[in-house]
C-alpha cells in the first residue's frame, strides 16, 4: 500500500490537475466570447455598410439632398452682423439671355 506521502503527493498532482483543466475551460471560455464578440461586430458592420450602400428612391434621396445641404441655409436677422452699404445697379451690364448647362 503506497505510504501516506506518496498518497499526499498524488492528491496534490490531482488537484493541480484539476486545476489546469479548469484553467484550460476558463481560457477556451474567454476565447469563444472574443470570438463571438467578433463576429456580431462584424455582422454589424456588414449591415452598415449595407445600409449605406442600398438603392434609393428619388424622394428618399432628395429628403437627405435637402437635409444635408439646404438646411444648413440661414437667413442673418441681426442687423448688427448683416452687410452694409448700397447694392450695385445691374442696369447697362451685359449677360447672356439664357444659360445654357
Amino acid at each position: 500500500m503506497d505510504s501516506i506521502e506518496e498518497l499526499r503527493a498524488k492528491l496534490r498532482r490531482l488537484e493541480e490537475e484539476k486545476q489546469r483543466a479548469e484553467e484550460q475551460q476558463q481560457r477556451a471560455k474567454a476565447e469563444k466570447q472574443r470570438a463571438e464578440e467578433q463576429r456580431q461586430r462584424a455582422e454589424e458592420q456588414q449591415q452598415r455598410a449595407e445600409a449605406e450602400t442600398r438603392n434609393t428612391t428619388l424622394s428618399k434621396y432628395l429628403d437627405a439632398l435637402h437635409e444635408l445641404l439646404f438646411k444648413r441655409f440661414t437667413v442673418e436677422t441681426d442687423e448688427k452682423t448683416t452687410s452694409k452699404g448700397s447694392l450695385t445697379s445691374p442696369a447697362s451690364r451685359r449677360c447672356p439671355p439664357q444659360l445654357k448647362p
